[in-house]
């Protein structure tokens, strides 16, 4: 409903308001549906993130200082293009009253880019130089810890004119991180098609074991883990069955091979075909597949996949679909 969110309180008050308070259990729990994020630290700079975020930001270059280790605010002003102003009135007027509490807390030469940025346009100007915040009664919060945001896609998105986002943003405790989330707009059906896809992309690259699902600064975790678990199936009912399962690994990652075919498997096994396809069921979190002629469908493990095929080639697989 539009308005709602601490009617109660004055500008003044949701201005200074804090964000609210989460732990990691909560943010992971926050992080299992389609959205990117990054974490931050309390000035604003960029310490972790997704594999959505980074391809929302147009970063092609993971864990690279051109994004992490980054402030945020100079990741707005580099995508300032990508932010229509026309649409985004709702995001600059939330995000000053937090830049003027990060530019008393920490100096200005951290957001000096987006605020020369606000500085050419003399509405923004005059928000920046009158430290006021004036919320709308349109909006479906008053608290400048959540907002609408409207982006041009990055480079290579199907065709669409925006996207259409809802970020909210989280203290992260026990370290007072700033987690923002953004997810795709309710009423934006197309975003939530786009963000559905590319969440499945993620999944499949980490499932893959190709690139983590979650990029830390300089790969180090910092206060908790913020990876989505997923259940694993073990790998038998007993020894026996482990045993076995022992077997089909081994032959998998045969070094002979970088691919196996079931028959393959068996034949290398001595162990019965009913037997191998029951245990590449208990096991399929291990192992990867594809089809290739005139083979049909071959299989080998992500371990021996990440050693033996390039790096390239395993992420166009990926994001083709030829790799399950």
């Amino acid at each position: 409903m539009p308005g709602t969110g601490h009617p109660h309180l004055t500008p003044d008050e949701l201005a200074q308001e804090e964000a609210e308070q989460i732990t990691f259990p909560q943010a992971r729990a926050r992080l299992q549906n389609p959205c990117a994020f990054w974490l931050l630290t309390p000035r604003g700079d960029i310490i972790a993130s997704n594999l959505i975020a980074t391809w929302l930001w147009g970063e092609s270059q993971l864990n690279s200082r051109t994004f992490f280790g980054v402030n945020v605010f100079e990741i707005f002003s580099r995508h300032r293009q990508r932010i229509p102003r026309d649409r985004n009135n709702e995001f600059f007027r939330k995000k000053i009253p937090i830049l003027l509490r990060l530019v008393e807390g920490f100096g200005i030469e951290h957001y000096k880019s987006f605020v020369d940025y606000l500085r050419i346009y003399p509405d923004l100007k005059r928000l920046f130089d009158e430290q006021k915040y004036i919320p709308d009664e349109i909006w479906n919060s008053k608290r400048i810890w959540e907002y609408s945001l409207t982006l041009t896609p990055p480079k290579g998105t199907r065709e669409v004119e925006f996207l259409d986002l809802q970020v909210t943003v989280y203290r992260l405790l026990p370290n007072n991180e700033f987690l923002g989330v953004y997810e795709p707009h309710p009423r934006s059906p197309i975003t939530q098609d786009i963000f559905a896809q590319k969440f499945s992309e993620a999944l499949a690259i980490a499932d893959a074991g190709l690139l983590e699902y979650v990029q830390y600064l300089d790969g180090i975790k910092q206060g908790g883990d913020l990876t989505i678990k997923k259940e694993r199936k073990p790998a038998g009912g007993n020894q026996l069955m482990k045993e076995d399962a022992s077997k089909v690994i081994s032959a998998l990652e045969d070094p002979r091979y970088n691919w196996r075919t079931i028959e393959g498997v068996v034949r290398d096994t001595a162990l019965p075909l009913e037997e191998v396809n029951q245990i590449m069921g208990t096991i399929d979190d291990q192992v990867v597949q594809t089809r290739r002629k005139p083979f049909g469908t071959i299989y080998t493990t992500r371990r021996h996949y990440r050693q033996n095929e390039p790096l390239v080639n395993r992420v166009l697989s990926v994001l083709a679909g030829r790799i399950i």
